[in-house]
């Protein structure tokens, strides 16, 4: 896995001030999805990575881990009341995650679904929270579940709210309609609650769609 080594070092601006570091209630928080994790796990992939949250958490619950995080980073159509844009997002990413990122914590640049061909090698946990329109989370259910190893944890936020109108029925036809586990897993709202995930255990039958 040596092409991640290719992208230019993140340079944050002078000046450049950061909106979004990572709230003070997220830092004791450990997600309950990091004790369905299988033993060993070296390599976690989380697609759909944004400002670093979940990515700080993942390397505390399993500092031995390499965690390689997957985003656009691009400008998004929400307003940036809520979001920042473009390359301030990376920066707010590469802030959060400081002397992480190079030491233990990656940061793959680019289209999510074009990433997975370029991927080698086996992951052990793959967090997915990338694009929720069906192309998007379709693209990265068929790109990205074949790469984990069999035995390897997937686990998919936002199986309820407004997501769920793709997110609920691409999953049922990756899997199957029994296929998977919906459970509480991930700390949401900025630490305040727990939100439900989709997650399965990895089976050599879902190297295809099952749907």
């Amino acid at each position: 896995m040596k092409f991640y080594h290719d992208h230019a070092d993140i340079v944050v601006p002078t000046g450049f001030k950061q909106r979004f570091k990572e709230p003070k209630k997220l830092r004791d928080k450990r997600d309950p999805m990091f004790d369905l994790v299988p033993n060993p796990c070296d390599v976690i992939v989380e697609i759909g990575s944004q400002w670093g949250w979940w990515a700080l958490r993942a390397h505390r619950a399993i500092p031995s881990a390499l965690i390689f995080c997957v985003d656009v980073w691009e400008d998004s159509e929400r307003s940036l009341k809520e979001w920042r844009g473009g390359a301030d997002n990376l920066y707010e990413w590469a802030l959060n995650l400081g002397d992480k990122v190079g030491s233990g914590i990656e940061g793959l640049h680019g289209n999510s679904v074009g990433l997975a061909k370029l991927w080698k090698g086996q992951i052990d946990f793959l967090f997915v929270d990338g694009d929720h329109e069906w192309d998007g989370i379709w693209g990265d259910l068929c790109g990205w579940v074949p790469q984990v190893r069999t035995g390897g944890l997937i686990v998919g936020h936002d199986w309820a709210g407004v997501c769920k109108t793709h997110v609920r029925p691409a999953v049922r036809k990756y899997f199957g309609e029994d296929g998977f586990k919906v459970d509480d897993l991930y700390y949401g709202a900025r630490g305040r609650m727990l939100s439900p995930c989709w997650y399965v255990y990895k089976e050599e039958k879902h190297n295809a769609p099952m749907g």
